[in-house]
Protein backbone atom coordinates (compact mmCIF):
# COMPACT_ATOMS: atom_id res chain seq x y z
CA UNK A 1 0.00 0.00 0.00
CA UNK A 2 3.04 1.85 0.73
CA UNK A 3 4.33 1.37 -2.83
CA UNK A 4 1.21 2.98 -4.40
CA UNK A 5 1.39 6.82 -2.71
CA UNK A 6 4.66 7.00 -3.33
CA UNK A 7 4.02 6.30 -6.78
CA UNK A 8 0.90 8.05 -6.78
CA UNK A 9 2.73 10.90 -5.29
CA UNK A 10 6.14 11.04 -7.70
CA UNK A 11 3.10 10.70 -10.51
CA UNK A 12 1.72 14.01 -9.11
CA UNK A 13 4.97 15.48 -9.12
CA UNK A 14 6.15 14.78 -12.21
CA UNK A 15 2.81 16.04 -14.07
CA UNK A 16 2.88 19.21 -11.98
CA UNK A 17 6.69 19.60 -13.13
CA UNK A 18 5.59 19.35 -16.51
CA UNK A 19 3.05 22.04 -16.01
CA UNK A 20 5.43 24.17 -15.16
CA UNK A 21 7.95 23.52 -17.93
CA UNK A 22 5.90 24.75 -20.60
CA UNK A 23 7.09 28.00 -21.94
CA UNK A 24 5.18 31.28 -21.16
CA UNK A 25 2.71 32.20 -24.51
CA UNK A 26 4.63 34.48 -27.26
CA UNK A 27 3.71 38.02 -26.39
CA UNK A 28 4.65 41.98 -27.38
CA UNK A 29 7.22 43.30 -25.33
CA UNK A 30 7.66 46.33 -26.79
CA UNK A 31 6.83 48.47 -29.84
CA UNK A 32 10.06 48.49 -32.63
CA UNK A 33 9.61 52.62 -32.99
CA UNK A 34 10.30 54.47 -36.29
CA UNK A 35 8.72 51.45 -38.09
CA UNK A 36 5.69 51.37 -39.84
CA UNK A 37 3.45 48.05 -40.75
CA UNK A 38 2.87 47.66 -44.12
CA UNK A 39 1.45 45.15 -46.30
CA UNK A 40 2.18 43.02 -49.74
CA UNK A 41 0.18 44.42 -52.36
CA UNK A 42 -0.58 41.38 -54.46
CA UNK A 43 -3.00 39.91 -57.04
CA UNK A 44 -4.79 37.12 -56.38
CA UNK A 45 -3.07 35.52 -58.93
CA UNK A 46 0.59 36.48 -57.55
CA UNK A 47 -0.63 35.42 -54.25
CA UNK A 48 -1.69 31.69 -55.83
CA UNK A 49 1.47 31.44 -57.32
CA UNK A 50 3.58 29.36 -54.60
CA UNK A 51 6.85 29.04 -57.45
CA UNK A 52 7.67 32.53 -57.06
CA UNK A 53 6.65 33.98 -53.65
CA UNK A 54 7.88 37.47 -52.60
CA UNK A 55 10.96 37.47 -51.65
CA UNK A 56 13.22 40.15 -49.14
CA UNK A 57 16.73 40.64 -51.26
CA UNK A 58 20.15 41.59 -49.62
CA UNK A 59 20.50 44.92 -52.24
CA UNK A 60 18.10 47.06 -53.75
CA UNK A 61 18.81 46.14 -57.14
CA UNK A 62 17.06 43.48 -59.30
CA UNK A 63 19.02 40.35 -59.22
CA UNK A 64 20.43 40.70 -55.65
CA UNK A 65 21.14 37.58 -52.98
CA UNK A 66 17.09 36.55 -51.66
CA UNK A 67 17.70 36.39 -48.25
CA UNK A 68 14.34 35.37 -46.65
CA UNK A 69 10.27 35.63 -47.74
CA UNK A 70 8.06 37.94 -47.08
CA UNK A 71 5.30 37.52 -44.81
CA UNK A 72 2.17 39.14 -45.13
CA UNK A 73 3.15 42.41 -43.26
CA UNK A 74 6.39 43.67 -43.33
CA UNK A 75 7.88 46.61 -40.75
CA UNK A 76 9.35 49.40 -42.82
CA UNK A 77 11.38 52.39 -41.65
CA UNK A 78 8.55 55.34 -40.98
CA UNK A 79 8.87 58.03 -44.08
CA UNK A 80 11.11 55.64 -46.78
CA UNK A 81 11.37 56.60 -50.03
CA UNK A 82 12.25 53.51 -52.61
CA UNK A 83 15.76 53.24 -53.63
CA UNK A 84 16.13 51.80 -57.25
CA UNK A 85 12.56 50.89 -56.48
CA UNK A 86 13.40 49.16 -53.67
CA UNK A 87 12.28 49.61 -49.95
CA UNK A 88 13.86 48.83 -46.84
CA UNK A 89 12.06 46.16 -44.57
CA UNK A 90 12.90 44.44 -40.81
CA UNK A 91 13.46 40.86 -41.32
CA UNK A 92 12.07 38.59 -38.24
CA UNK A 93 15.97 38.76 -36.76
CA UNK A 94 16.16 42.70 -37.24
CA UNK A 95 18.07 42.50 -39.52
CA UNK A 96 17.11 45.16 -42.96
CA UNK A 97 16.38 43.78 -46.70
CA UNK A 98 14.70 44.74 -49.48
CA UNK A 99 11.46 44.44 -51.27
CA UNK A 100 10.25 45.70 -54.17
CA UNK A 101 8.19 48.50 -53.33
CA UNK A 102 5.11 48.19 -56.12
CA UNK A 103 4.64 45.02 -53.75
CA UNK A 104 3.96 46.96 -50.93
CA UNK A 105 0.64 48.86 -49.66
CA UNK A 106 0.04 50.78 -46.40
CA UNK A 107 -1.75 48.22 -43.65
CA UNK A 108 -5.62 47.75 -43.82
CA UNK A 109 -7.66 45.01 -42.97
CA UNK A 110 -10.88 44.44 -44.76
CA UNK A 111 -12.93 42.29 -41.96
CA UNK A 112 -12.16 45.49 -39.47
CA UNK A 113 -10.95 48.75 -40.77
CA UNK A 114 -10.47 50.33 -37.53
CA UNK A 115 -7.70 47.64 -36.91
CA UNK A 116 -3.88 48.92 -36.63
CA UNK A 117 -0.86 46.81 -37.30
CA UNK A 118 2.10 47.85 -35.44
CA UNK A 119 5.41 46.33 -35.68
CA UNK A 120 7.10 45.07 -31.91
CA UNK A 121 9.46 43.01 -30.61
CA UNK A 122 7.90 39.61 -29.36
CA UNK A 123 8.94 37.90 -26.41
CA UNK A 124 10.96 35.31 -28.21
CA UNK A 125 13.07 38.39 -29.11
CA UNK A 126 11.95 38.25 -32.74
CA UNK A 127 10.10 40.62 -35.12
CA UNK A 128 6.55 40.74 -34.63
CA UNK A 129 3.15 42.36 -35.03
CA UNK A 130 0.56 43.19 -32.61
CA UNK A 131 -3.10 44.41 -33.55
CA UNK A 132 -4.99 47.26 -32.15
CA UNK A 133 -8.24 47.91 -33.11
CA UNK A 134 -10.83 50.61 -32.65
CA UNK A 135 -10.57 54.41 -33.21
Amino acid sequence: MKKTYVALAFSALALCSADLAHAADRHPVAIIKNYTCMMLNLTHEQEMDFQHPVMILSEPREGAANIGGASDQVAIPTGAQPTNGYLPVLQTNFEKGWIKASLIAPYASKSDPTARCIPVRMSDGIQGFTYRHGK
